[in-house]
Protein backbone atom coordinates (compact mmCIF):
# COMPACT_ATOMS: atom_id res chain seq x y z
CA UNK A 1 0.00 0.00 0.00
CA UNK A 2 1.33 3.32 -0.79
CA UNK A 3 0.40 5.95 1.88
CA UNK A 4 0.82 9.71 2.04
CA UNK A 5 2.27 11.05 5.53
CA UNK A 6 2.74 13.92 6.79
CA UNK A 7 3.60 15.94 10.46
CA UNK A 8 3.39 19.56 11.20
CA UNK A 9 5.24 21.77 13.57
CA UNK A 10 3.73 22.04 17.41
CA UNK A 11 1.56 25.62 17.14
CA UNK A 12 2.83 25.71 12.75
CA UNK A 13 6.07 27.04 14.38
CA UNK A 14 8.66 27.50 11.76
CA UNK A 15 11.85 25.72 13.12
CA UNK A 16 12.85 23.54 10.23
CA UNK A 17 15.14 26.78 9.06
CA UNK A 18 17.37 26.25 5.75
CA UNK A 19 19.97 23.76 7.84
CA UNK A 20 17.48 21.80 9.73
CA UNK A 21 15.56 20.96 6.46
CA UNK A 22 19.13 19.85 4.82
CA UNK A 23 19.41 17.62 7.62
CA UNK A 24 15.74 16.22 7.89
CA UNK A 25 15.70 15.54 4.29
CA UNK A 26 18.92 13.42 4.82
CA UNK A 27 17.46 11.87 7.78
CA UNK A 28 13.76 10.87 5.93
CA UNK A 29 16.46 9.37 3.32
CA UNK A 30 18.35 7.25 5.84
CA UNK A 31 15.97 6.29 7.75
CA UNK A 32 13.35 4.78 5.03
CA UNK A 33 16.29 2.91 3.30
CA UNK A 34 16.60 1.34 7.04
CA UNK A 35 13.15 -0.06 6.73
CA UNK A 36 11.61 -2.27 3.62
CA UNK A 37 9.53 1.06 3.14
CA UNK A 38 10.21 2.17 -0.41
CA UNK A 39 10.57 5.99 -0.57
CA UNK A 40 8.44 7.68 -3.69
CA UNK A 41 8.26 11.35 -2.59
CA UNK A 42 9.24 13.83 0.18
CA UNK A 43 9.39 17.86 0.76
CA UNK A 44 10.82 19.34 4.10
CA UNK A 45 9.08 22.72 4.50
CA UNK A 46 9.37 25.36 7.25
CA UNK A 47 7.34 23.51 9.43
CA UNK A 48 5.87 20.64 8.28
CA UNK A 49 7.07 17.96 5.82
CA UNK A 50 5.47 15.18 3.49
CA UNK A 51 6.67 11.84 2.88
CA UNK A 52 5.24 9.37 0.15
CA UNK A 53 5.99 6.13 0.61
CA UNK A 54 5.46 2.02 -0.54
CA UNK A 55 4.82 0.46 2.67
CA UNK A 56 6.58 -3.02 3.54
CA UNK A 57 5.96 -5.73 6.03
CA UNK A 58 7.04 -2.97 8.64
CA UNK A 59 3.96 -0.97 10.52
CA UNK A 60 3.77 2.71 9.39
CA UNK A 61 5.31 3.43 13.28
CA UNK A 62 8.48 1.75 12.67
CA UNK A 63 8.76 4.04 9.66
CA UNK A 64 7.91 7.35 11.40
CA UNK A 65 8.32 7.37 14.85
CA UNK A 66 12.38 6.71 14.63
CA UNK A 67 12.24 9.43 12.07
CA UNK A 68 9.63 11.51 13.72
CA UNK A 69 12.33 11.22 16.92
CA UNK A 70 15.55 12.17 15.62
CA UNK A 71 13.45 15.53 14.07
CA UNK A 72 12.37 16.22 17.15
CA UNK A 73 15.61 16.17 18.88
CA UNK A 74 17.43 17.91 16.28
CA UNK A 75 14.85 20.81 16.82
CA UNK A 76 15.16 20.67 20.38
CA UNK A 77 19.23 21.05 19.99
CA UNK A 78 19.30 23.98 18.05
CA UNK A 79 16.51 25.98 19.81
CA UNK A 80 17.37 24.66 23.09
CA UNK A 81 14.13 23.86 24.78
CA UNK A 82 12.17 20.95 25.89
CA UNK A 83 8.93 20.12 24.86
CA UNK A 84 6.63 19.13 22.16
CA UNK A 85 8.11 19.92 18.52
CA UNK A 86 5.61 18.22 16.83
CA UNK A 87 1.69 18.96 16.61
CA UNK A 88 0.37 15.60 17.11
CA UNK A 89 0.93 11.84 15.57
CA UNK A 90 1.63 11.84 11.56
CA UNK A 91 -1.32 11.78 9.37
CA UNK A 92 -1.20 9.07 6.92
CA UNK A 93 -3.98 8.80 4.19
CA UNK A 94 -3.62 5.59 1.79
CA UNK A 95 -3.33 6.03 -2.06
CA UNK A 96 -5.79 3.31 -2.65
CA UNK A 97 -5.63 3.76 -6.56
CA UNK A 98 -3.18 4.96 -9.23
CA UNK A 99 -4.81 8.30 -9.38
CA UNK A 100 -4.29 8.86 -5.68
CA UNK A 101 -0.95 8.07 -5.88
CA UNK A 102 0.22 10.44 -8.91
CA UNK A 103 -1.84 13.34 -6.75
CA UNK A 104 0.01 12.73 -3.87
CA UNK A 105 3.22 12.74 -5.18
CA UNK A 106 2.70 16.09 -7.33
CA UNK A 107 0.65 17.88 -4.11
CA UNK A 108 3.84 17.11 -2.40
CA UNK A 109 6.45 17.99 -4.99
CA UNK A 110 4.32 21.23 -6.00
CA UNK A 111 3.90 21.91 -1.86
CA UNK A 112 6.37 24.55 -1.88
CA UNK A 113 5.37 26.34 -4.85
CA UNK A 114 2.09 26.96 -3.27
CA UNK A 115 4.12 28.29 -0.74
CA UNK A 116 5.55 30.46 -2.77
CA UNK A 117 9.23 28.84 -1.51
CA UNK A 118 10.12 28.53 -5.45
CA UNK A 119 9.51 29.48 -8.43
CA UNK A 120 7.26 27.42 -11.70
CA UNK A 121 10.86 25.65 -12.13
CA UNK A 122 10.44 24.03 -8.63
CA UNK A 123 14.00 24.64 -7.83
CA UNK A 124 13.18 23.70 -4.05
CA UNK A 125 16.39 21.56 -2.49
CA UNK A 126 14.32 19.81 0.38
CA UNK A 127 12.32 17.89 -2.27
CA UNK A 128 12.57 14.49 -4.22
CA UNK A 129 11.35 16.73 -7.70
CA UNK A 130 14.51 16.43 -9.15
CA UNK A 131 14.93 12.55 -9.11
CA UNK A 132 12.24 12.55 -11.44
CA UNK A 133 13.63 14.59 -14.40
CA UNK A 134 15.96 13.06 -17.05
CA UNK A 135 19.07 12.74 -16.10
CA UNK A 136 19.52 13.24 -12.35
CA UNK A 137 20.52 10.44 -10.22
CA UNK A 138 17.74 9.49 -7.95
CA UNK A 139 19.69 7.75 -5.50
CA UNK A 140 20.93 10.77 -4.50
CA UNK A 141 17.99 12.30 -3.33
CA UNK A 142 16.87 8.64 -1.82
CA UNK A 143 14.99 7.31 -4.56
CA UNK A 144 15.77 3.74 -5.48
CA UNK A 145 16.05 3.90 -9.71
CA UNK A 146 13.54 0.79 -10.32
CA UNK A 147 11.38 2.77 -8.51
CA UNK A 148 11.54 6.00 -10.05
CA UNK A 149 10.72 3.51 -13.35
CA UNK A 150 7.80 2.29 -11.45
CA UNK A 151 6.58 5.98 -10.52
CA UNK A 152 7.12 7.52 -13.54
CA UNK A 153 4.64 4.88 -14.84
CA UNK A 154 2.11 6.13 -13.07
CA UNK A 155 2.23 9.04 -15.51
CA UNK A 156 2.18 7.28 -18.65
CA UNK A 157 -0.74 7.84 -21.08
CA UNK A 158 0.62 4.62 -23.59
CA UNK A 159 2.65 2.00 -23.47
CA UNK A 160 6.41 1.46 -24.23
CA UNK A 161 7.18 5.33 -23.32
CA UNK A 162 11.17 5.67 -22.77
CA UNK A 163 12.32 6.73 -19.45
CA UNK A 164 12.66 10.65 -21.02
CA UNK A 165 9.35 10.54 -22.22
CA UNK A 166 7.58 9.36 -19.35
CA UNK A 167 9.54 12.29 -17.37
CA UNK A 168 7.82 14.70 -19.81
CA UNK A 169 4.90 13.08 -18.84
CA UNK A 170 5.36 13.54 -15.11
CA UNK A 171 6.73 17.36 -15.91
CA UNK A 172 3.49 18.21 -17.77
CA UNK A 173 1.22 16.50 -15.21
CA UNK A 174 2.71 19.25 -12.75
CA UNK A 175 2.87 21.85 -15.03
CA UNK A 176 -1.00 20.98 -15.63
CA UNK A 177 -1.43 20.87 -11.53
CA UNK A 178 -0.12 24.53 -11.14
CA UNK A 179 -2.44 25.97 -14.05
CA UNK A 180 -5.42 24.47 -12.44
CA UNK A 181 -4.40 26.05 -8.76
CA UNK A 182 -3.82 29.02 -10.45
CA UNK A 183 -7.44 29.47 -12.53
CA UNK A 184 -8.48 28.05 -8.81
CA UNK A 185 -6.90 31.44 -6.92
CA UNK A 186 -8.19 33.51 -9.60
CA UNK A 187 -11.94 32.56 -9.77
CA UNK A 188 -11.66 32.59 -5.49
CA UNK A 189 -9.84 36.16 -5.95
CA UNK A 190 -13.09 36.73 -8.03
CA UNK A 191 -10.83 37.44 -11.47
CA UNK A 192 -12.64 34.58 -13.11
Amino acid sequence: MIFHLTSRTHRREEWFDPELRTTIAALIRRMVARTDAQLLAYAVMPNHLHIVLRQGRMELAQVMQPLMRRVALRVQRRYDFEGSVVERRYRDRSCTTPDHARSAIIYTHLNPWRAGLCGDDLAYEWTSHAAYLPGADPGELGIHPETRERILELFADQPNLSHVELAERYRTALEWRMRADRYQMASEAGLH
